[in-house]
């Protein structure tokens, strides 16, 4: 039986603690060098390949592909083959990554509160 260890950072958070192995998890699930911009790109609506390769901007279709294999793997993806002629695959979020949402705001929020203080300090 695995027991599941805590690591509490006291002495740096005396409110924060948490278990590295939920972290790991959600590594794995979302770590990808572009995972969350794609379930972004994807929560504006299911999305073909080339579509998200556009709103994305500089990612190579091999790393998209890898991408998307991992997240649909994961099951924050699902793909699909529309019957419409030409056919054609579109890729869409599942219910699981929708509940990504406040996560990744929270990170944007980060993101852009350290790109400023970055900013700041190099204009010092």
């Amino acid at each position: 039986m695995e027991t599941t260890k805590e690591y509490p950072l006291d002495s740096i958070l005396p409110d924060f603690a948490i278990d590295l192995s939920s972290i790991h998890e959600a590594q794995n699930a979302i770590g990808g060098k572009w995972s969350l911009k794609l379930i972004v790109a994807l929560a504006k609506g299911h999305k073909r390949f080339n579509e998200i390769k556009e709103y994305i901007g500089n990612i190579s279709p091999r790393a998209l592909s890898k991408e998307l294999k991992v997240l649909e793997r994961n099951g924050l993806i699902t793909k699909g083959a529309c019957r419409e002629r030409p056919i054609y695959t579109e890729y869409q979020l599942t219910a699981i990554a929708y509940e990504l949402k406040g996560v990744i705001e929270e990170i944007s929020n980060w993101g852009r509160c350290f790109r400023a203080r970055k900013l700041n300090q190099l204009n010092k």
